[in-house]
């Protein structure tokens, strides 16, 4: 697979909400949480990443949405427009996640960490993977949005929709 550099589009609307991440540290559950809680449609810098039409539909997936999902490593640019969301989650639950679902040993916690550490030179809202259904408060007063709704759909339809994307249920009920 390619840097993820590599997919960066060349520009962003100016109000662009990049929904960033270390790959496998939440990003589809924020997504989530975005479409049905906040009504907000996403899409991502690698477009449309094998996802079936139907778990498309349940993420709420729009091509030219504002809310834009990337695993590129900040650096002042076009990363530096627009609002962000950065997920972090541990490096333990990290590598399960990596190992489960590309093949154990691709985790680099060297990788990991310089992601995080990249990020932290932007300003963002910075969650964190086991509280992520736990932040709806904060998400709504960051982005100046409502709460539309407080709850996502069943995790065993999600994982029967898509069992290598969807491994665990989900960390906390939404609050």
């Amino acid at each position: 697979m390619p840097p993820h550099d590599s997919y960066l589009p060349d520009s962003a609307p100016d109000d662009v909400v990049w929904l960033a991440s270390f790959p496998k540290s939440g990003n589809t559950l924020l997504r989530l949480i975005l479409f049905h809680c906040f009504g907000q449609r996403t899409w991502s810098i690698y477009g449309q990443e094998g996802w079936c039409s139907e778990a498309e539909q349940i993420i709420g997936m729009e091509p030219g949405s504002r809310f834009v999902k990337t695993h590129t490593n900040y650096k002042p640019g076009l990363l530096s427009k627009g609002q962000a969301i950065y997920v972090s989650r541990d490096e333990e639950g990290c590598r399960a996640s990596h190992d489960a679902f590309y093949s154990p040993g691709n985790y680099s916690a060297e990788k990991h960490k310089k992601h995080i550490a990249t990020w932290q030179q932007r300003e963002c809202l910075r969650l964190e993977y086991p509280t992520l259904t736990e932040s709806l408060e904060r998400i709504s007063e960051y982005l100046g949005l409502p709460i539309q709704g407080d709850t996502l759909p069943e995790f065993e339809a999600l994982h029967e929709i898509d069992p290598r994307h969807f491994r665990r249920g989900y960390a906390q009920p939404i609050r």
